[in-house]
């Protein structure tokens, strides 16, 4: 088959009626938040390709043994004091060498309490579904004030879950206060996973744990008004003239006419 400029004109004109400007920028958002997901998924892999797996402490089998977490905890050699849910279809709790040395043996228990209410949530796909939905409504910034509420909530719930099956409370709150001392903001790692170390949280989850009131849901006046705005400008791009003008053009006679093809019917 022979293609002249006609064909391609014409090609190029029937393409571009499918590709118009809100086709556009919703797929490019899509894509980008699909390329964000490859990217956790992939750094998750290779962390957990870099992590050594040390023996099991005694202390640890026996709150493994205590908990019914059999073949759900890890122990990993790392003088940072980490603890964290890691997976997202069969997640394992880890627990850090420096974690095991700093904690008493409560405190540890209450951490992997916390982090066995994760596990039995599957927070880490609730993590990932954030991180998708935040990219895709990227231009309404209150959604992520709405999303770090939840995650909010759910630390304050893990929390609350070790507490309860602990008997006590102190040793949480006494975890905090131990962890508050480490810096974990170069770790990429808990931007992506479930863990217990949450300095943005810190504050809210202790006020929360021994004062028995649910979180504040609070929005960000800032995310509000981008939200506002961001809402009529794409209200008003999406019912704009241009539309009615591209809808009426559909009806229009070709500009092109195809070779071997009688176009005087058309005119």
């Amino acid at each position: 088959m022979n293609l002249n400029i006609s064909h391609i004109a014409g090609i190029c004109l029937a393409t571009l009626r499918f590709l118009n400007p809100p086709v556009l920028i919703g797929g490019t958002i899509l894509l980008l938040a699909l390329v964000k997901i490859a990217i956790i998924v992939l750094k998750t892999k290779i962390f957990k390709q870099k992590i050594i797996v040390q023996t099991m402490p005694k202390i640890v089998w026996k709150l493994i043994k205590k908990h019914e977490l059999f073949g759900e905890v890890k122990v990993i050699c790392d003088k940072k004091p980490l603890a964290f849910c890691l997976g997202f279809f069969q997640p394992k709790i880890y627990i850090s060498t420096g974690l095991i040395k700093l904690m008493n043996r409560y405190e540890l228990e209450a951490i992997i309490l916390h982090e066995k209410y994760h596990l039995l949530k599957k927070d880490n796909l609730l993590l990932v579904a954030v991180a998708f939905i935040k990219q895709f409504m990227l231009f309404f910034p209150v959604v992520s004030d709405l999303f770090e509420n939840l995650i909010k909530t759910r630390e304050v719930q893990a929390d609350h879950y070790g507490a309860i099956l602990l008997g006590r409370k102190q040793p949480v709150a006494s975890a905090f206060k131990k962890l508050l001392r480490f810096d974990f903001n170069n770790s990429y790692l808990l931007n992506y996973s479930s863990a217990f170390i949450n300095h943005q949280h810190f504050e809210d989850r202790i006020h929360a744990l021994f004062n028995n009131k649910p979180v504040v849901i609070s929005f960000k006046l800032r995310s509000l008004t981008i939200s506002i705005l961001s809402f009529i400008i794409l209200t008003g791009f999406f019912i704009s003239p241009w539309q009615k003008a591209q809808a009426g053009n559909q009806s229009q006679r070709p500009l092109f006419c195809l070779k071997n093809t009688d176009c005087s019917k058309h005119c």
